[in-house]
């Protein structure tokens, strides 16, 4: 596995594609009965019949073609490299936000399964899968994986409590430590204490910004901003003590609930504003 600047697969049949974080566009055209897993900017296909294990920091984009798209789960010793070097971040993932330029009526060319199970996956893909699940290295599993699937995708129980918390860049913190830093926090959150990722955000604030967007003389931060909501039993007791926990201090802000709803609407427009850049 490494990284790549850009990927074209043309004209494959029966085949098995596994690609790396690649920093531009993965455009497949004219493959039958594929299975791909992807980690992209952006990710295209043309006249195609797929199933896509994808993490997309774009919203992929089909054309006349029938696919049937996973969430990718992966965890590789240099993942976390590969994707800085492509300049794609973890926390920035629109893999289900399919956009089909040819929709055929009333019948979608697309089906979007949040997660895989024995009966969403054809005998085709199952013998696929088997291939590289075995390989040294590799790992598939979500409780390992680099990469998060948002509750949001799944229906999370709208009687637990949903908190917003920000992780913040300590100024001259190196990029691909801080993103490990989130992953090993969330991973914290999500595995051991069993609370639910629903949603994050990945941005740069400049000084002064975040004073201005939410009217607030008190918020001084500048710099990288992971955004996540999270929800579960015991939330916000949980994730103060998992916070006291990490060795810099003043990375993690527990946002307030009666300040959570403006945080949500300014932040998160914030980062739709630039990531589509």
């Amino acid at each position: 596995m490494n990284h790549s600047a850009s990927v074209t697969v043309d004209d494959c049949t029966d085949c098995l594609i596994i690609i790396g974080p690649c920093k531009g566009s993965v455009f497949i055209r004219d493959c039958k009965s594929c299975l791909v897993y992807a980690i992209c900017q952006q990710f295209r296909t043309r006249d195609c019949e797929l199933g896509v294990f994808l993490f997309c920091s774009t919203a992929p984009i089909i054309e006349e073609s029938t696919v049937e798209f996973f969430p990718l789960m992966l965890y590789y010793n240099k993942i976390g490299e590969h994707m800085n070097s492509a300049g794609l971040s973890p926390f920035t993932n629109l893999w289900s936000r399919v956009h089909d330029f040819t929709p055929n009526g009333r019948q979608p060319r697309f089906i979007l399964y949040k997660e895989p199970t024995p009966g969403s996956l054809s005998d085709f893909q199952k013998s696929k899968i088997s291939k590289i699940f075995g390989i040294e290295g590799l790992s598939f599993h979500e409780d390992e994986s680099f990469l998060f699937v948002t509750e949001a995708d799944r229906n999370p129980d709208p009687s637990m409590e949903r908190v917003l918390v920000l992780f913040k860049m300590v100024e001259n913190t190196p990029i691909e430590k801080f993103y490990a830093e989130a992953v090993l926090f969330l991973r914290d959150l999500t595995t051991k204490h069993h609370l639910k990722l629903l949603t994050t955000n990945d941005f740069v604030v400049q000084k002064g910004e975040l004073q201005t967007i939410l009217q607030s003389k008190s918020v001084k931060h500048s710099g990288r901003i992971i955004t996540m909501e999270i929800t579960g039993r015991d939330v916000r007791a949980i994730l103060s003590s998992t916070a006291k926990q990490l060795s810099a201090k003043d990375v993690v802000e527990i946002v307030a609930a009666d300040k959570t709803s403006k945080y949500k609407e300014k932040l998160y427009r914030l980062a739709e504003v630039q990531n589509s850049v």
